[in-house]
């Protein structure tokens, strides 16, 4: 067991424990669920889509139990993980991914539509919707793990790429 991963650790101490509630669902999750589900999760990203250590995966999402389950298999894996404002508009969260250069970006299309659609036209990155991703991540079998998840101490685990404010441009 990895001392620095908290979930498999809770999910091996106390499985059936509910670790989250969201209030938008009503649906808790307890850590053996989030310790399995991001093990699917995070078979599908290396799987799928063949991402690897230090890949950056950029997500333009609101926060929910799922996104919180990404973001803990990437960390397992060393992927860097990469959220993006939804509030920005098309042209800031393009100047966002230019800034990153993510392998692949999961984004709540049908929520921020027209952000979304704007951007696909304009970067060769692989886009894949967050609903869409989740449901394919749900049906990996953990039967077939054949590599260890391990979090390292020196590894990065997120990117947060920011506008620079009106005043900086100007000097």
């Amino acid at each position: 067991m990895n001392y620095l991963d908290w979930i498999e650790k809770w999910s091996f101490y106390t499985p059936y424990k509910k670790a989250v509630f969201c209030l938008d669902t009503k649906r808790s999750y307890s850590y053996i669920e989030l310790h399995e589900n991001s093990l699917k999760i995070g078979s599908y990203l290396l799987n799928r889509f063949q991402l690897k250590k230090g890949d950056r995966l950029a997500v333009i999402a609101e926060h929910s139990p799922e996104y919180l389950m990404l973001f803990i298999a990437t960390q397992r894996l060393g992927i860097i993980l990469v959220p993006l404002n939804y509030r920005y508009t098309s042209h800031e969260i393009l100047y966002c991914l230019t800034d990153v250069s993510p392998s692949l970006i999961i984004a709540e299309d049908v929520k921020f539509e027209r952000q979304v659609s704007n951007i696909k036209e304009q970067v060769q990155t692989q886009f894949i919707s967050f609903k869409s991703f989740f449901e394919k991540a749900k049906t990996v079998s953990l039967d077939y793990l054949e590599y260890n998840f391990k979090i390292e101490t020196e590894q990065p685990i997120f990117i947060f790429s920011l506008l620079e404010q009106q005043e900086n441009q100007k000097e």
